[in-house]
């Protein structure tokens, strides 16, 4: 009798997704350590938005320079595709954080650097992620 190979599962713990959602919880939760307050209007802090977003530049995903802390309100309105609203808060976060912060920040996406964003590197993010100390990371916005 001949017996069908089985084909074996992938463990879980080496998968892309599960180490890409480890790493996105555990810098979100960085986050929440060290902001209190929406960078535009100082209302309660929901999370941290990507200026860059996580697909355009995967090498910036983890970067604390690509981030800000930002309130549930003004999240939507960057994401709800109103083209003129999304440009105005978009000026507004670059009046407060500084064009020179701006430049830096779109000259470091613009170096084209290619991620091999496999499982080890999310699990290396995650890892890298899990030594920072909360505590001495408090900021107030």
């Amino acid at each position: 009798m001949i017996v069908p190979h089985k084909k074996t599962k992938k463990k879980r713990t080496q998968s892309i997704k599960f180490w890409r959602n480890k790493a996105d919880k555990k810098f979100q939760e960085i986050g929440r350590e060290m902001y209190n307050n929406c960078l535009i209007c100082g209302g309660e802090y929901s999370c941290l938005h990507h200026v860059f977003t996580k697909g355009s530049c995967t090498y910036l995903r983890y970067s604390w320079k690509n981030v800000i802390p930002i309130c549930a309100k003004h999240h939507i309105k960057i994401h709800g595709y109103e083209p003129v609203e999304t440009k105005s808060l978009m000026d507004r976060i670059v009046k407060i954080k500084g064009q020179d912060w701006y430049d830096e920040l779109t000259a470091e996406r613009n170096k084209n650097r290619y991620t091999n964003a496999n499982y080890v590197w999310y699990r290396e993010m995650y890892n890298k992620l899990s030594l920072i100390e909360p505590h001495a990371t408090r900021k107030n916005s």
